[in-house]
């Protein structure tokens, strides 16, 4: 697979038509090494009827991928950590919701900053080049909700 460092890189975008289902479950199949790391629980969730969506397969299963790492590491001891992996299909909008019952994220405002990390390691570079990669897809990734309860994450693109 790519990593998020040759993506920021490529300047190119290959738009293509592909079965959601398919980069859903292959992006679940990529993160799951992250979650055995941790002993976190991924799984995915009401999947739709089988959508074809128009995207770069590569860029998608990268944020989606990002999306799961970051939730791993989120998780501290919590007991039994879960990260779920939904999509709804709404008029012209597939919606994948990435949601994890980890700490909550002190600072949500600024999550999406180039550089700007809650961890102790890392560029701060992950979930700002997967907004920008979404949205080079005509798409979107936007934080929903983060608190005690749960983490969701949710990003769209159009059919």
């Amino acid at each position: 697979g790519s990593s998020l460092l040759e993506l920021k890189s490529s300047q190119t975008i290959n738009i293509d038509t592909y079965r959601i289902n398919e980069l859903l479950e292959k992006s679940c199949e990529l993160s799951k090494v992250y979650g055995q790391a941790k002993g976190v629980n991924i799984n995915l969730e009401n999947l739709p009827e089988d959508i074809e969506v128009k995207l770069d397969k590569d860029r998608f299963i990268c944020v989606l991928i990002n999306l799961v790492k970051n939730a791993c590491e989120a998780f501290k001891n919590e007991e039994n950590k879960k990260i779920a992996i939904r999509a709804t299909s709404e008029n012209s909008l597939i919606k994948i919701s990435v949601s994890n019952n980890a700490s909550p994220i002190l600072e949500p405002e600024k999550i999406f900053s180039d550089g700007f990390t809650t961890k102790s390691s890392g560029t701060g570079a992950g979930l700002y080049i997967a907004k920008k990669n979404m949205e080079e897809m005509s798409g979107y990734l936007k934080l929903i909700q983060s608190n005690k309860i749960k983490t969701v994450f949710e990003a769209g693109i159009k059919v």
